[in-house]
């Protein structure tokens, strides 16, 4: 086999995503905390993290700027002051009117004269795991309420939904590295990371390790239990025949790859090219080339019980018939290196499907199942590269649900939630198959439409707008209806990169929102409108 040197660039690219995805991470903190400080305009804002064992909590992110220095930095036992109370009874601590001689502000390096106090446990998933504390101080005698706490509670939850993508980045990391001392053992998988990339290099080591094979195939179950080919390697001479067959679902009955998959066995056990004929297909009727002499089906098993199922095999062949020579030595040998490969692909095909869950969900909003934040702008940047080279037009469409806050203020979160879904919903049903939908904030979505000019975003935001505002909300018998404001910008004619087609998108969408909501607005009205004076 010969060495494969890892890509370079691809590494450096993984990594830069890494920071790039941490430093976005922070600043998605920075941003929640600088509302609360807008919000509450206290003294200071800060998020304590509790460590693994529960012993300690830890400053993680605090605002504003003026107050970061007193803030203890160092490991703090979990159990004192107002942090340890609110751990113990996981519920929110209000304080107003505190005595100068109260020694529960424990979190600052020196005695600071606060007067009210306000914290809220950080509660994670429906088991309420316990992660940290929120908290929020004022120096002057002016007290939190009820709205407060609400803000906080609220914030806090953006500060865990936050907290979970940096754990989902640092685990994909981790099982990175882990994927790669495992395909070490395969020299030809060590820069492999997606299902599509291991099973091509699957298939490209088996043509490697048997030298003289003519093709090669990796055959796994998909999301609807069928089994399908996910890759091919062939001679030149088998081509055609191998993109032909990339792809398609092999027949079940009596062909090896099907027998194998059922009996979990290394087929056939006797010489292919003395078979009876009938015994000799391989994926299925018409499915296998001509004029093959030597050929080895391999289950993909997950553990070495009996009954438990396969969920795909390698496929190796070739015209030749002295591929796997004759004899009980070289059988056993043939055996025990189709097991290692077996073992080796399995392991590499499982981490990448790690992988691939945990990048989607990295990159996907928990809630609407939307593209997030954060693949938002790596789109964009992509579809924004492909419009200038191909001289195309590209628009974006901003827009937020229109008094979304009443929602929530009035039904109640789990309400508001549906309506997040409901509208996603209504997105990804209207949209085209080219087009990313993506939810950017709370109530924020934002919308990529490649190859499409004023006219045709128009048209696609007002069909969003239509059908949205026509959906109908029930709570306890109350029934209600939203509506959302859109603001679109195109490129090039009003933009020629990245900020600028965002900036423009959302100045659209503010000046719907100003003048009446419900509506859409395109970058260049409010242009149009500013020339003629009649913008207000």
């Amino acid at each position: 086999m010969t060495s494969v040197e890892v890509d370079v660039s691809l590494e450096k690219r993984r990594e830069d995503l890494k920071r790039s995805s941490i430093k976005q991470v922070g600043i998605s903190m920075s941003n929640v905390l600088d509302i609360l400080v807008a919000a509450l305009r206290p003294h200071t804002v800060a998020v304590f993290w509790l460590s693994t064992d529960e012993s300690t909590v830890v400053l993680k992110a605090s605002g504003p700027e003026a107050s970061k220095h007193l803030l203890r930095t160092e490991p703090m036992t979990s159990g004192a002051g107002l942090i340890g109370a609110i751990l113990n009874n996981q519920k929110p601590i209000t304080l107003n009117h505190v005595r100068r001689t109260e020694r529960k502000i424990t979190y600052y390096r020196e005695n600071v004269a606060i007067r009210t106090f306000i914290g809220v446990p950080l509660l994670e998933g429906e088991q309420n795991h316990l992660r940290g504390v929120l908290l929020a101080d004022r120096k002057v005698d002016i007290p939190f309420g009820d709205e407060d706490e609400r803000l906080l509670e609220v914030a806090g939850r953006e500060i865990l939904r936050t907290m979970e993508t940096e754990q989902r980045l640092n685990l994909m990391d981790q099982l990175r590295n882990e994927a790669r001392g495992l395909y070490l053992s395969t020299e030809g998988l060590i820069s492999a990371v997606t299902l599509n990339e291991v099973t091509e290099q699957v298939a490209h080591s088996m043509r490697e390790v048997f030298s003289g094979a003519q093709f090669s195939a990796v055959v796994l179950q998909d999301e609807d239990q069928r089994f399908v080919v996910k890759a091919v390697d062939s001679s030149k001479k088998l081509k055609e025949w191998a993109a032909q067959l990339n792809g398609k679902e092999i027949e079940s009955g009596n062909n090896l790859c099907s027998l194998s998959i059922r009996r979990g066995l290394i087929l056939p056990d006797q010489p292919y090219d003395k078979r009876n004929r009938s015994q000799r297909r391989i994926f299925g009727e018409k499915m296998d080339p001509p004029g093959l002499k030597s050929v080895k089906v391999a289950p993909l098993r997950p553990t070495a019980k009996e009954d438990d199922p396969s969920v795909g095999v390698l496929v190796i062949g070739t015209t030749r018939s002295t591929l796997f020579a004759e004899g009980r030595r070289r059988s056993q040998d043939v055996k025990r290196t189709l097991e290692t490969l077996c073992n080796i692909a399995l392991l590499s095909v499982q981490n990448a499907e790690r992988y691939e869950l945990l990048e989607k969900l990295a990159t996907t909003d928990a809630l609407t199942g939307l593209y997030n934040r954060r693949r938002f702008f790596d789109m964009l940047q992509e579809e924004i590269v492909v419009a200038k080279r191909y001289q195309r037009s590209l628009s974006l469409v901003m827009t937020d649900i229109d008094h979304f806050k009443n929602v929530n203020d009035t039904y109640g979160h789990p309400t508001g939630d549906e309506v997040l879904r409901r509208v996603s919903r209504v997105f990804m049903e209207l949209a085209r198959a080219t087009d990313r939908v993506c939810r950017i904030g709370g109530e924020e979505f934002a919308i990529i439409v490649p190859q499409t000019d004023r006219s045709g975003s128009l048209m696609l935001a007002d069909r969003f707008r239509t059908e949205i505002g026509k959906q109908e909300f029930n709570h306890d018998g109350d029934k209600f209806n939203i509506h959302i404001s859109l603001g679109i910008c195109t490129l090039p004619d009003n933009a020629d990169q990245e900020q600028d087609l965002i900036s423009k998108a959302d100045q659209a969408l503010y000046f719907a929102k100003n003048h009446g909501r419900n509506q859409t607005v395109h970058y260049s009205d409010i242009t149009a409108a500013a020339a003629s004076g009649g913008m207000k």
